[in-house]
């Protein structure tokens, strides 16, 4: 009798299984994959054979050389490039244009310091407080940077300081670049990625996680990218 319902039990336990996995799968097909991601650089003239996420314009902290994307964006001054993307920032968090150029100052600051494109920075802080010090989330991120209090704290930053937020936002984007930065054109996907679900989540998947929520992060994000280089008129260099 008790071996009867052990057997029994372990079919069930199996069928579960099954469908579970099979919704996992099916789950995970239904995700953006990284062909649709591609087709967001199609005006920006990036070769999608290259099976970019994003558009590459970092500078290797270790090397100090810049990998530019491919295609027929013009670039733009510092002051031109600092001015546009600071209107944005007003505009977009709603806290006007000196509050934007302030902010955009400081994007434009510590990327240089970090070696990370500041358009980068930039489209991840949109997506994730719409460049607002006050914007909390539920988890209890804070600011800008949408920082942990224990993760700023380990980093040496106070996250209820705009101007720490900012740097401690860029410091922590630049070690999941170079984290990721044998990954070729999925770098910039998986840093950001990383920022979102950790770093972990996208070694255990080998690939972005098929979490709706982090495809959807990193889509927004790129879509963001796209926006700023539009708002700017050109790559900052």
């Amino acid at each position: 009798m008790i071996r009867s319902v052990m057997m029994r039990l372990g079919i069930i336990i199996v069928c579960l299984m099954v469908n579970l996995l099979g919704g996992a799968i099916a789950y995970a097909n239904e995700l953006p994959d990284d062909t649709q991601f591609d087709n967001m650089y199609y005006s920006l003239s990036v070769d999608d054979e290259q099976g970019q996420n994003f558009p590459q314009n970092l500078t290797d902290a270790e090397t100090g050389e810049v990998n530019s994307i491919e295609g027929n964006a013009p670039a733009v001054s510092t002051d031109d490039f600092t001015l546009r993307l600071g209107q944005y920032i007003g505009s977009e968090s709603g806290m006007g244009s000196e509050y934007g150029n302030y902010v955009a100052s400081l994007i434009q600051e510590n990327a240089s310091l970090y070696g990370v494109d500041p358009i980068l920075a930039a489209s991840l802080f949109e997506q994730e407080s719409h460049f607002r010090m006050d914007a909390v989330s539920g988890a209890g991120a804070i600011g800008i940077a949408q920082l942990m209090p224990q993760t700023a704290q380990q980093m040496g930053y106070n996250p209820y300081i705009l101007e720490e937020n900012i740097k401690g936002g860029i410091e922590y984007l630049s070690y999941q670049l170079r984290r990721f930065q044998q990954s070729g054109d999925l770098q910039n996907s998986f840093a950001i990625a990383a920022y979102n679900a950790g770093p972990r989540s996208i070694q255990d998947y080998g690939d972005v996680p098929p979490y709706a929520e982090t495809r959807n992060h990193v889509t927004a994000v790129a879509n963001n990218y796209v926006d700023i280089i539009n708002i700017t008129g050109g790559l900052y260099q």
